[in-house]
């Protein structure tokens, strides 16, 4: 029921509230922050929850300022999926170590939507990416990637559409000066 007070064990006691939509499905919601962006339930990592709604978007605007940083974890793609070849890709680059693309900026990548078997919804993107920052942690195996904009399954694209690895893991370390550290998965601070 609205109103119905509700604690996790991986959260900090703030104010969350159970409730229920119009769709008739509980849930719970933390009263009073919003999150500054999101992960992609394949992702994990740093996440920001802010008392101003203004701030967090400030914070991941896709023409924004606000650094984001990355660790990926890549392996060279195979082939197309199913959604790519949709959009007319039908070959993906031969995996490079060269990340002067990401760098330079300009590119364009194929589709706006994410890139999966189970979307048919990626439409052309026309907007070229702005430079950012890419380094080789691990030669063929982890990047360090810092964006300053924010576009759906960004990295997960430009890693593959311009590099021609497939992401296997992505984790956010750092949201301007916000950096995760060590703190351990589902904990905050």
């Amino acid at each position: 029921e609205e109103g119905e007070e509700s604690h996790h064990e991986d959260l900090p006691d703030l104010n969350y509230r159970r409730i229920r939509r119009s769709n008739g499905k509980n849930e719970t919601t933390l009263v009073g922050y919003a999150p500054a962006g999101r992960l992609d339930q394949d992702s994990s990592g740093l996440l920001v929850f802010c008392r101003s709604g203004i701030l967090a978007k400030k914070l991941v605007a896709a023409d924004g300022v606000i650094e984001k940083e990355y660790l990926v974890q890549v392996e060279p793609a195979k082939r197309p999926m199913h959604a790519e070849k949709k959009l007319g890709i039908q070959y993906l680059p031969s995996p490079t170590l060269d990340l002067s693309i990401i760098r330079n900026g300009g590119a364009i990548l194929v589709g706006d939507g994410p890139i999966n078997d189970d979307d048919d919804t990626a439409q052309p993107f026309s907007r070229p990416l702005k430079p950012a920052y890419a380094e080789w942690v691990r030669d063929g195996s982890i990047l360090r990637i810092i964006l300053k904009e924010g576009r759906k399954r960004q990295i997960r694209r430009m890693v593959r559409e311009l590099l021609g690895y497939h992401v296997v893991r992505l984790h956010r370390t750092r949201i301007g000066p916000i950096e995760i550290g060590k703190l351990p998965q589902r904990k905050w601070r």
